[in-house]
């Protein structure tokens, strides 16, 4: 089946063509070597151990995470720990919330972003001062194309405040 084209010179028109698909880039990609079998691998079957990972208390020992000036070690941990837990109590509290509104999987993420910096501020200020951040932050959420209804609804629940205004 050679569409009646002379045997070489179809030949030379598949190398030709052979040729400019892998000058372009299109060649198939080259194959590994297939992995060891354990006899061949000296009898090993297991791989090398994982590394552990480094606890925030050894990074800033270390040296590889930042010591804020004036404050201990165990300090900051702690604050890191306390930090941690807020967090983890901010998510879980935010979750039934946005579930009821379909938000799940990585929608969620900006929501939680908005839910950690209203904790902040309600525990910087309180009543009418809380309130009025608490409208500018959802103004700032709503830029970013969140859903205000949704916001009011976390600042309302999770936080108590009632930024209506």
């Amino acid at each position: 089946m050679n569409f009646g084209l002379d045997q070489a010179l179809l030949e030379g028109l598949l190398s030709d063509c052979f040729l400019r698909f892998e000058q372009q880039g299109y060649a198939m990609p080259k194959r590994g070597l297939p992995p060891l079998s354990a006899e061949e691998n000296g009898g090993c079957t297991t791989q090398p151990p994982r590394r552990r990972r480094t606890s925030y208390e050894d990074a800033l020992k270390r040296g590889r995470a930042t010591l804020r000036a004036g404050s201990t070690v165990k300090e900051q941990v702690s604050r890191q720990e306390q930090g941690a837990a807020l967090a983890s109590a901010i998510a879980r509290a935010l979750k039934p919330v946005l579930a009821q509104r379909d938000i799940t999987g990585r929608g969620m993420i900006p929501y939680f972003n908005f839910a950690q910096q209203l904790g902040r501020l309600s525990r910087k200020f309180g009543d009418k001062s809380l309130q009025m951040a608490a409208a500018d932050l959802i103004d700032l959420y709503e830029a970013k194309s969140l859903d205000g209804d949704t916001l009011r609804a976390i600042a309302a629940i999770l936080f108590g405040v009632n930024a209506n205004f």
